[in-house]
């Protein structure tokens, strides 16, 4: 993860660290299919260090956080 980070911000450095995640955010897929039992507790899923990337670069950002937990203290 933190490794994507510096991926973005060094593709999209005017990013700052609330859009930064995000885009994390909204390129992450879910596991909750793969893993019923862990429904939930699995944070945002898996990365996808591609999309992320092509997003940033889009600068088309989504208005919404993707319900990312604990988004509010990233200021």
């Amino acid at each position: 993860v933190a490794g994507q980070v510096a991926l973005i911000h060094s593709t999209a450095p005017a990013l700052n660290p609330h859009e930064i995640a995000v885009v994390m955010g909204e390129t992450s897929h879910s596991l909750n299919i793969l893993n019923p039992q862990f429904a939930g507790q699995l944070g945002m899923g898996l990365i996808d260090v591609d999309s992320s990337l092509e997003l940033a670069i889009s600068g088309n950002l989504p208005t919404s956080n993707h319900g990312l937990i604990g988004i509010s203290c990233i200021k």
